[in-house]
């Protein structure tokens, strides 16, 4: 399978169930997957969180700053999007780099993501019948996906960095690896 093929059968899963199921059967997918990362994020230390495999690679500190600053982007497309808006701001800015870290402990990074997933993992409860499905804004990959294709994409998102942890904490060198 080519990536094209790869990044086509996401898009198909994204705009399908997005189609076929509601805001509340999509949450559990969203709702578990991040709060599975965020329980990874909770067996970090400081030194572990800082380490990076290679100077090209993302420490796991860069990915739960990427993990917060899209899924802060993301929540605000999502809430535009249902309104049938153009949104102010995209997660797009967001993708290609770590966004500036404020130094605060990895701890309080942790706890600041559990906060505003709290606010996206509620947003089914904000969603009413009348949500807007039209309205689409482009994902680089994906394509055209409406607010709750974007919904839905912070499961493949957050999937995709739980890997990325996963990677640099099998790496030689990880600080506290036996």
């Amino acid at each position: 399978m080519t990536n094209a093929d790869g990044m086509l059968r996401v898009r198909e899963y994204l705009v399908s169930q997005a189609e076929r199921y509601d805001w509340l059967d999509l949450w559990p997918r969203i709702a578990c997957t991040r709060g599975e990362f965020i329980n990874q994020l909770g067996q970090v230390s400081e030194a572990q969180s800082a380490w990076r495999p290679a100077p090209d690679q993302w420490s796991i500190r860069e990915v739960a700053w990427h993990a917060l600053h899209y899924s802060e982007a993301v929540l605000t497309l999502i809430e535009a999007l249902a309104r049938g808006e153009e949104p102010p701001t995209s997660p797009v800015d967001a993708l290609g780099a770590a966004p500036p870290d404020d130094g605060a402990p990895f701890a309080a990074l942790r706890r600041r993501l559990i906060a505003h997933s709290l606010a996206l993992t509620a947003l089914p409860t904000r969603m009413g019948d009348g949500t807007n499905l039209v309205t689409t804004h482009t994902h680089p990959f994906f394509g055209a996906l409406n607010a709750r294709a974007w919904f839905l994409f912070g499961h493949v998102h957050d999937l995709d960095h739980m890997q990325q942890f996963q990677q640099v904490a099998s790496q030689p060198g990880y600080p506290g690896k036996a």
